[in-house]
């Protein structure tokens, strides 16, 4: 199976919530089917990480976007 084009240039990318709790057994696998299977050499160096909030990163991520809604929508 032939790699599409990357939508944007990531460095990083990070896994929050319960899931991120997984550690190793998750992160392991990913980023070696990661590197095996991007096709566009920059891409390859994306770094998968476990979010710094762990269990708390959606909910903070949540409150966050409601204290600063006027950054995100413009009432438009």
């Amino acid at each position: 199976m032939a790699a599409g084009p990357a939508l944007c240039d990531l460095e990083v990318v990070a896994i929050g919530g319960g899931l991120a709790q997984a550690g190793s057994l998750l992160f392991d696998p990913l980023e070696e089917t990661l590197r095996k299977h991007v096709g566009l050499s920059y891409a390859r160096e994306v770094r998968v990480v476990p979010a710094a909030l762990g269990q708390s990163a959606g909910l903070i991520g949540a409150a966050a976007l409601l204290l600063a809604a006027d950054r995100y929508w413009s009432g438009d």
